[in-house]
């Protein structure tokens, strides 16, 4: 007997890794996935933000000065999970409907990585990247005058290490996720 299970392509997006001999960049401005919380206490200027439903157990985020980073950043978000860098979020100041930017950010990431995985939602798309240690996201947001978009870096292990605990603690060990 031969079972198939079809499953969407949206459903494993996020889990694509490219073909291109180049890494994903994991250093943004004075930040690296993986660094240790000490060392970006002493490097960057930072806030620490409130908690926010969603985050991990032993996650703690910061607001970093965005005058460190692309010219256009309006905001980068720094996430720690037990106490190492695990995700960048650079966050891009909206532009107009008709503006180029979003196309012209995503030309340059494809020409350096290869064509993304693509998942479109009532919105919002976002353009994957992976490199099997390093993911990328582009996120292109429809706003109501005008288009919100920014980038994210994740450290996959330390993700994955993060997404795991998390599912376990929920179910009290009796589920788990991906990597362990």
């Amino acid at each position: 007997m031969l079972l198939l299970i079809l499953r969407p392509p949206d459903l494993h997006a996020i889990h694509f890794v490219i073909n291109s001999s180049e890494r994903i960049q994991r250093e943004h401005g004075p930040l690296k996935l993986g660094m240790a919380l000490p060392d970006f206490l002493q490097a960057v200027k930072s806030k620490e933000a409130a908690v926010e439903i969603g985050q991990f157990e032993e996650e703690k985020r910061f607001h970093a000065d965005p005058a460190l980073f692309a010219p256009a950043a309006s905001d980068v978000l720094a996430d720690f999970f037990k106490g190492q860098l695990f995700r960048i979020e650079i966050n891009y100041r909206p532009v107009d409907k008709g503006s180029s930017a979003v196309d012209e950010l995503k030309a340059q990431i494809t020409a350096r990585y290869g064509p993304p995985r693509i998942n479109s939602l009532p919105g919002a798309d976002l353009f994957f990247w992976d490199d099997g240690k390093t993911r990328l996201i582009l996120e292109r947001d429809e706003l109501e005058e005008g288009i919100g978009y920014s980038t994210t870096y994740l450290d996959n292990d330390l993700f994955h290490q993060a997404s795991h605990e998390r599912v376990r603690k929920e179910t009290d060990g009796k589920s788990s996720y991906g990597r362990k």
